[in-house]
Order: structure tokens, then C-alpha cells, then sequence
């Protein structure tokens, strides 16, 4: 996660254009009803990493354990809301790891 708490100050106004990186939900899915809150955010974060693979902003691939962490989820919920992607067609997975944890996806 990125640092920004140095350059805000409580309560003073300030431009949030292009001060904050992270997770962005399109709004189409946003408003797909048929999706959960936690498959929203799931999805949003797989699109940051493929972002972030694709820039070269990170040496090392992103494990489960990683993602997990930064949802703040175990293991056990991360691989129960993949698979529900899985199932809804938002993702295909293309190989899983289960020694690193690592496991590669593609949208579709």
C-alpha cells in the first residue's frame, strides 16, 4: 500500500485526482446485482494486479497469500470468492501453484 498519510493532514481539503492508487471497480460491475460485495472487490484487485504486471511495477508475481493480505481475508475466503468468479465467468484460471500460492488468471 501506498504511503500518503505524510502528505494529507486531517481535516484540510485536498484534490484526490491521481494522489491515491489501488483497487478500481468498473461501474458496470459495480452495479451488477448478481455479484457480491467481496466478488466486486476480489475483481477490482485482479485488475490492479494485471495493472501492475503489465507496467512492471512488481518484481515478484502476486500470490494468493499476497491478495489475501491485502483484502484482509484468509486463504480459505480468497479461494471460495475465486472460484465464485470462476463459476460466473468473470475469470478463467489458467494454472494454480499450490506450493507459492501463486496462481495465473485471465479476464474473459
Amino acid at each position: 500500500m501506498e504511503n500518503y498519510e505524510q502528505e494529507l493532514v486531517i481535516g484540510q481539503p485536498f484534490n484526490p485526482y491521481l494522489l491515491f492508487g489501488g483497487v478500481k471497480i468498473p461501474n458496470r460491475l459495480l452495479m451488477d446485482e448478481k455479484m457480491s460485495d467481496a466478488e466486486k472487490l476480489l475483481f477490482g484487485k485482479l485488475l490492479e494486479v494485471k495493472e501492475m504486471e503489465k507496467n512492471c511495477q512488481n518484481d515478484d508475481p502476486f500470490t494468493k497469500k499476497d491478495i489475501a493480505e491485502c483484502l484482509g481475508w484468509d486463504i480459505i475466503k480468497l479461494n471460495k470468492i475465486i472460484h465464485k468468479l470462476r463459476d460466473k465467468k468473470r475469470i478463467r484460471i489458467l494454472k494454480t501453484n499450490s506450493i507459492s500460492s501463486q496462481f495465473l488468471f485471465e479476464f474473459i
